[in-house]
This record gives C-alpha cells, sequence and structure tokens, in this order.
C-alpha cells in the first residue's frame, strides 16, 4: 500500500468512529427522586365569600447520593417553593381515590432512601431562574451542591375530593 492510500483509510476509519460516536445517543442521567404521588385538592375558604384554592402534593422517594439543597413547582401560576417534610405512608388507598400520609418537619439532613412530602407554597418571592423556559409547566425542580435546575416533569395528577386528606 502506498503512504497517500494508508492515509486515506486511517482518515476514513477515524471518520468512521467520529460518526459512529456522534449517533450513540448520550445516556441520560437517572433522576435523584422517584415520584410516588402527585394529587391537587380544593380548600374550601375558612370565611363566606372566600375564594377556593388549590393545593398540591407530591410524594417523593430521595435516591441521590447528596442532600437536596432545595425544591421548586412549576405549575400553572407561577414558581413555588416546597415546603420539605418527612413522609410515612398509612394505608394509601389509590382505588377510592385517597392517599394518606403522616408528615413531620425533617431533623437532619435528607438521606437516600427517605420518603418526602413537597407542598408548594404562596408567598415566596423567588423569581423563576432565567434557565428555565417560561412553556414549562407542571414540573418539579430541585438542586443538588453545585448543580443546574433539574426537572422532574409530572404527567398526571390525582384530584382529591374536599375531605380526602388527612
Amino acid at each position: 500500500m502506498k503512504k497517500n492510500e494508508r492515509r486515506l483509510h486511517i482518515t476514513i476509519a477515524a471518520l468512521l468512529l467520529c460518526v459512529t460516536a456522534l449517533a450513540t445517543p448520550a445516556k441520560k442521567k437517572a433522576a435523584d427522586l422517584r415520584l410516588l404521588a402527585a394529587y391537587s385538592q380544593q380548600i374550601q375558604p375558612g370565611i363566606p365569600g372566600g375564594t377556593e384554592e388549590t393545593e398540591y402534593h407530591f410524594v417523593i422517594v430521595w435516591q441521590g447520593a447528596k442532600m437536596p439543597e432545595s425544591f421548586f413547582w412549576r405549575g400553572e401560576n407561577g414558581w413555588l417553593t416546597c415546603e420539605t417534610l418527612k413522609a410515612t405512608a398509612k394505608g394509601v388507598k389509590k382505588a377510592a381515590g385517597e392517599m394518606h400520609y403522616t408528615t413531620k418537619d425533617l431533623t437532619g439532613e435528607i438521606k437516600k432512601g427517605d420518603t418526602l412530602m413537597l407542598n408548594p407554597i404562596k408567598g415566596g418571592k423567588f423569581p423563576v431562574p432565567s434557565a428555565i423556559s417560561p412553556k414549562t409547566k407542571n414540573t418539579l425542580y430541585y438542586k443538588n451542591s453545585g448543580s443546574k435546575w433539574i426537572p422532574v416533569p409530572v404527567k398526571s395528577m390525582t384530584v382529591l375530593n374536599s375531605g380526602a386528606r388527612e
């Protein structure tokens, strides 16, 4: 083989390797959480003439090695910080449209395997980060130390009747 033919063969082989590497889809990092339940509930006003409000609740199992810094809910009405509580299942009855969890305040770090309830709360003054598209809705976001915002789309939400949640 001549020198020019060897170069041509090496160049073609290199190009084929590059094309193969580009064509192979990158593996997506597994989420640090697993969503167990997502539900909303209409809350009746405590005073006559008040307006009903919708509360959202998410039950997750934390699967990450690092403790999360914060959780946010990007729903239809803005960017809300989430109150984070430790959750324990108490007779979950999905067939009846009821989900019962007891909750308590966190008393330490979040560890792998912890079951948590995330409750978006109103009243915070947290602007939507510029990295989050205004078109994105119904998505939980969390952030680990030094990470970007990590989205977890919520594809379905159970709607509970007013007295279902304990």
